[in-house]
C-alpha cells in the first residue's frame, strides 16, 4: 500500500512540474510553445497580430513539402487570396 501511495504522489508531483507545449486559451486560440494569448488563431513560438496563423522560428519558418502524388498538380506551397477590396492581391508573399 505504501508502494502504490508513493508512486502515486511522484506521478502527482512530476504532472505538475510538466509544461504544456499546447495552450488553447480563453479566447479560443491555440499556441504552440507560447508564453502568453497570442492574437493569431493559431501561434507556433510566437505571435503576429492580424495573422490567423503565424509561425516563427530562429532559423526557419514554415517548410512545406509535396509528395507528388496527387494526380494532376502538386504543390508544395499553396496559397489563394479571395479579397475583392484589396488594392493588391498576393496568394503567397515572399519576402
Amino acid at each position: 500500500m505504501k508502494k502504490i501511495l508513493t508512486m502515486i504522489s511522484v506521478f502527482a508531483l512530476v504532472a505538475n512540474n510538466v509544461n504544456a507545449q499546447l495552450s488553447v486559451y480563453a479566447n479560443g486560440y491555440v499556441g504552440v510553445a507560447t508564453t502568453s494569448s497570442p492574437t493569431s488563431t493559431l501561434s507556433v513560438k510566437g505571435d503576429k497580430t492580424g495573422y490567423d496563423a503565424s509561425i516563427i522560428g530562429t532559423s526557419r519558418g514554415l517548410y512545406s513539402e509535396s509528395n507528388g502524388e496527387y494526380l494532376n498538380w502538386a504543390y508544395g506551397v499553396y496559397g489563394k487570396n479571395r479579397s475583392t477590396s484589396a488594392g493588391f492581391q498576393c496568394g503567397t508573399m515572399g519576402d
